[in-house]
């Protein structure tokens, strides 16, 4: 099957890496954290939990100290996350252009991002010669779906509640990603 990088073991990307392992087995899942100071308690948490995810659906986990190469899709969620509904793009792109720039040229397969602003940054790294596919507008027509007009007054509800949100733009980005790698029929 497929082997997915899974760069960034924040909240998004372990709920990006639990979703496509339970709607997908038999693929390895492989694990990066791009923070130096973050890496032994995640490795030590995250990692661990997602060890017993993968035996549990049929797939494999691997943690790694650097950037795996030949992975079939390299999926970024690191990066400052959105906070605040009053937080602006620009200002979200302005801090996670740099550390995702860094990550992406380090990867050496299909690129897949989620980091905010994904389409901005997308269109940033383009500018680099890096192509990559934004995962932002599979996150939006899951909350129109749910939301329907509402959606940008509830999810802002939400993110002030809460302080983020993972578990549906999570399952939105996994379906994005296996239905972009699947083979054409």
């Amino acid at each position: 099957m497929t082997t997915f990088c899974h760069i960034g073991m924040g909240r998004l990307g372990i709920a990006v890496a639990n979703a496509m392992m339970l709607l997908q087995k038999g693929n390895t899942h492989a694990f990066f954290e791009p923070l130096p100071e973050a890496r032994q308690k995640l490795h030590d948490g995250e990692f661990a939990e997602m060890l017993m995810v993968a035996a549990a659906t049929g797939n494999k986990a691997t943690w790694h100290e650097d950037i795996p190469q030949g992975c079939g899709a390299y999926i970024i969620t690191a990066g400052k996350p959105r906070t605040s509904s009053t937080q602006s793009k620009g200002e979200l792109q302005k801090e996670n252009y740099p550390i995702v720039a860094r990550l992406a040229k380090e990867c050496n397969g299909r690129l897949f991002i989620a980091t905010n602003p994904p389409k901005e940054l997308a269109a940033e790294l383009l500018l680099d010669g890096i192509i990559v596919t934004p995962l932002r507008d599979c996150t939006d027509n899951l909350r129109r779906q749910v939301w329907g007009s509402e959606w940008t007054i509830r999810n802002n509800a939400m993110l002030d509640a809460k302080g983020y949100t993972s578990y549906g733009p999570a399952a939105a980005i996994a379906m994005e990603v296996l239905l972009c790698l699947e083979p054409a029929r």
